[in-house]
């Protein structure tokens, strides 16, 4: 996956010295990363983007400061990763009004950028994996994971169940399976593959998605479920 990155700074030597950094990490760690810079946050808003994965703001800039910018990307988008750079604490609390991922203190070493970097990268590959193509009734359909509710094993086929109807195809759930995040879904039970992010409530014995559908858990997916249940909410909400 090529992940596009912004960096928003009116300070041109402090954005290259970003770029460097981000360029040095992509050849070390073999990701592949295409980064494009702003001189202020109006410039970044005019040429903003929906493709841009990680965005990397200086807090106080002339005339719309990184927080002013942020609030106005998160009405647009609000999957992608936020970092804002400042050489103060002071805006710590306004920061985290965007939803900010990470808040660092300039002047940033490249062992405290990367260390970080690299939590940014594992968060964008597993939000923005590569959609579900299912053809059904003549029809293609590109599902991305938070479309999926669940999936079942109905025969030969397989069934999406997605907030609004199912789509049936012809698959198996082993071969899902490999193109899910794995920290998101989870078999529990021989027919059934649910999505951690979409579940309402659950007992011993069955779960209840979002759109109320009830799903049966195996006795012998019982724990494995509630193991991954606990580790994924954990991360989310801790």
């Amino acid at each position: 996956m090529k992940i596009n990155i912004a960096i928003c700074d009116d300070n041109k030597i402090f954005c290259n010295q970003l770029k460097e950094f981000i360029e040095r990490y992509s050849h070390d760690n073999d990701t592949r990363c295409k980064v494009s810079s702003f001189n202020s946050g109006i410039e970044l808003l005019e040429q903003y983007t929906d493709d841009y994965k990680i965005i990397i703001l200086d807090i106080e800039m002339e005339g719309m400061n990184g927080i002013e910018t942020a609030l106005e990307i998160r009405k647009k988008n609000q999957k992608v990763i936020m970092w804002f750079l400042t050489v103060s604490e002071a805006y710590v609390m306004d920061g985290y009004k965007a939803e900010a991922f990470r808040y660092l203190i300039k002047p940033l070493s490249y062992e405290e950028f990367a260390e970080q970097f690299k939590e940014s990268i594992k968060w964008v590959e597993e939000k923005y994996v590569t959609p579900i193509i299912v053809e059904y009734k003549n029809e293609t359909y590109h599902l991305e994971e938070d479309d999926i509710l669940f999936i079942e094993v109905y025969g030969h086929k397989l069934i999406y169940h997605l907030h609004n109807k199912p789509i049936t195809t012809i698959d198996s759930l082993k071969n899902i399976e490999t193109k899910l995040s794995k920290s998101s879904f989870v078999r529990i039970h021989r027919s059934y593959l649910i999505n951690l992010k979409k579940v309402k409530t659950f007992n011993k014995v069955e779960i209840i998605m979002q759109n109320n559908e009830k799903v049966p858990i195996s006795k012998y997916k019982e724990k494995e479920f509630k193991q991954a249940y606990t580790q994924f909410w954990g991360k989310i909400l801790g």
